[in-house]
C-alpha cells in the first residue's frame, strides 16, 4: 500500500462518493473508463481508513461511502459486459477480477482488520 495522509484519504473518498472530477467513479460513469491511476488511488485510500479504524472502529458514515463507491465500481464492471447497455469502458482491464479481488480485500480490511500482504497478490502496481 503506498501511504497516504488520513486527510487525503477521506477527500478521494468524497471525490468518489460525490462521482467528483479525478476519481474512479467519474472516470467509469462520465469518462467511460477506467483508470488504473484513480483505481489505486482509491484502493490506497480505503486501506489507509480502515488502518485507522483498527484503533477507532469503523465509522458508519465512512463505511456507507466506501460501500457505496464500491457497489458502484462493480456495476460500471457488469455494464461494460451487458449487451443491453451501449457504453463501452475504455481501458477495461482483461485481468478485471484481480482488481476486484482488491477491493474486495479493501473492504475486508476496513470492515474486519483482515490486510492481506502485497506481496500475495498477483496484481502489482
Amino acid at each position: 500500500m503506498n501511504r497516504m495522509e488520513l486527510h487525503d484519504a477521506y477527500t478521494i473518498l468524497e471525490r468518489n462518493y460525490r462521482c467528483q472530477e479525478n476519481s474512479i467513479i467519474y472516470d467509469l460513469h462520465e469518462n467511460s473508463q477506467f483508470s488504473v491511476q484513480f483505481f489505486w488511488e482509491f484502493y490506497d485510500s480505503v486501506m489507509t481508513l480502515a488502518q485507522d479504524a483498527l484503533g477507532k472502529g469503523a465509522n458508519i458514515q465512512t463505511a456507507m461511502k466506501i460501500t457505496f463507491v464500491y457497489q458502484q465500481i462493480l456495476k460500471e464492471m457488469i455494464f461494460h459486459f451487458d449487451e443491453q447497455d451501449e457504453s463501452r469502458l475504455k481501458h477495461f482491464p482483461r485481468n478485471y477480477m484481480e482488481y476486484i479481488e482488491r477491493l474486495d480485500d479493501g473492504l475486508s480490511a476496513y470492515f474486519c482488520g483482515v490486510f492481506i500482504d502485497e506481496k500475495l497478490y498477483s496484481l502489482k502496481r
